[in-house]
C-alpha cells in the first residue's frame, strides 16, 4: 500500500471518481485519498493505519470510517491506559516482592544467627555440666576422704580410750590392794603390839630389843608414797582421757561440719546442673522452632523468588518499551485526528 505504484493506482482510481456518499452527502474521493496518505505519513509502522488506510479505499461511508477512527482512538487510549497499569504493576509487583523477599532473606539470617547462638549457648552448657559434675566427683571424694580419716581417727581414739581406761583400771587395782595390805599390816602391828603388853602376874614385860624404839609400823611410809604416786598416775590418765575426749569431739565437730558443707556443695551443683539441664531442653524447643520457621520461610522466600522470575520477562518487556509503544501511539492518534479533520474538511 505504500509502494510509488500503489499510490499512483489510488491517485487514477481517485482522479476517475470525484466523489463517494456519505448518507446522503458527497465526499470527494481526493478528500478520502489525502486522509488516506494522511494516515500512511505518519512516522511509525502501524500495522491498525495500514489496514484503516485499507478500509477507507473500500469504498466505505464517510460514516463508517469516522466511526472506525473514533472506536481506533479509543482502542489506543483504552491501550495506553493498560500499558500504564501493567507497567505500574510490574513496578510494584517487583518492588513489593523485591522488599518481601528482602525481609524474609533478613529474617532466615536473623533465624539461623539465633540457632546458632542457641547451639553455641547448649555447647557451653553441656561442657559447664562436665565441669560441675568433675566438681561433684571431687567433693564426694573429699568426703569419702573425710569420713575414711574420721573413721581412722575414731577407731584409734577407741583404742586409746581402751588402753587409758584398762591403765586406770590397772592403778585403781594396785592402789586398793596395796591400800588393803597396808590397812591389814597395820592391824597386824597393833595386836602383835597388843600383846606384847600383856605379862605375868605381877611380873614385869621385858623390855624391848635394843635396836628398836617406838612402835614397830613396817614400811607403812614408803606404802603411803606409792599410794601417792599410784594416785598421782590416775589422775594424769584421767587428764590425757578427758584430753583425747575433747580432741575426739572437736573432731567429730569439725567432720560432721566438713560433709555438712560438702553435701551443701553437691546438692547445691546438682540443682545447678538440673537448671542447666532445663536450659539446654529449652533451648533445643526454641532451636527446633527455629528451624521449622527457616523452613518455613526459605519455602515462602523460593515462591518469592519464582514469582519475580516469573514476572521478569514480561516487566522488563514493559520497561523497556513502554515509552516507545507511548510515543508510537501517541503518533498513531495524532495521525488519526488529521485523517479524520482531513475527512470533516478541517485544517491538518
Amino acid at each position: 500500500l505504500r509502494s510509488d505504484n500503489a499510490r499512483d493506482t489510488f491517485k487514477k482510481s481517485f482522479d476517475s471518481q470525484s466523489f463517494v456518499q456519505e448518507s446522503s452527502v458527497a465526499v470527494p474521493r481526493k478528500q478520502l485519498a489525502l486522509a488516506a496518505r494522511t494516515l500512511r505519513m505518519t512516522h511509525t509502522s502501524s500495522l491498525r493505519l495500514d489496514a484503516l488506510a485499507t478500509f477507507m479505499t473500500q469504498g466505505k461511508s464517510f460514516a463508517e470510517v469516522i466511526e472506525k477512527i473514533d472506536d481506533m482512538v479509543v482502542n489506543l487510549r483504552k491501550e495506553q491506559d493498560d500499558d500504564l497499569k501493567d507497567k505500574h504493576d510490574c513496578d510494584e509487583q517487583r518492588k513489593t516482592n523485591t522488599i518481601a523477599a528482602k525481609e524474609r532473606s533478613q529474617t532466615i539470617d536473623k533465624n539461623n544467627a539465633r540457632i546458632e547462638e542457641l547451639k553455641a549457648e547448649n555447647s557451653r552448657l553441656q561442657q559447664q555440666i562436665k565441669d560441675t559434675e568433675a566438681e561433684i566427683a571431687e567433693a564426694q571424694e573429699a568426703k569419702r576422704d573425710a569420713t575414711s580419716q574420721r573413721e581412722a581417727e575414731a577407731a584409734e581414739f577407741a583404742a586409746s580410750k581402751l588402753d587409758d581406761e584398762t591403765a586406770k583400771s590397772l592403778v585403781e587395782q594396785a592402789h586398793g590392794v596395796l591400800q588393803t595390805r597396808m590397812q591389814a599390816l597395820a592391824e597386824s602391828s597393833a595386836l602383835i603390839q597388843a600383846k606384847s603388853k600383856q605379862t605375868p602376874g605381877g611380873e614385869a614385860p621385858p623390855p624391848p630389843p635394843a635396836t628398836f624404839e617406838g612402835s614397830y609400823g613396817g614400811a607403812q611410809g614408803e606404802a603411803n608414797g606409792i599410794l601417792a604416786i599410784l594416785m598421782t598416775i590416775k589422775e594424769d590418765i584421767e587428764h590425757d582421757m578427758a584430753k583425747a575426749q575433747k580432741e575426739e569431739d572437736d573432731s567429730i565437730a569439725s567432720y560432721d561440719a566438713l560433709v555438712a558443707d560438702l553435701t551443701g556443695a553437691i546438692t547445691e551443683k546438682r540443682n545447678m546442673i538440673t537448671t542447666m539441664e532445663g536450659e539446654i531442653a529449652d533451648n533445643d524447643t526454641d532451636i527446633g522452632d527455629k528451624e521449622t520457621e527457616v523452613t518455613n520461610d526459605e519455602g515462602t522466600l523460593q515462591g518469592t523468588l519464582d514469582l519475580l522470575k516469573q514476572i521478569t520477562p514480561g516487566c522488563d518487556f514493559i520497561a523497556a518499551n513502554y515509552d516507545l509503544r507511548a510515543k508510537n501511539r501517541n503518533l498513531e492518534i495524532d495521525g488519526l485526528k488529521k485523517a479524520k479533520a482531513v475527512l470533516q474538511g478541517a485544517e491538518a
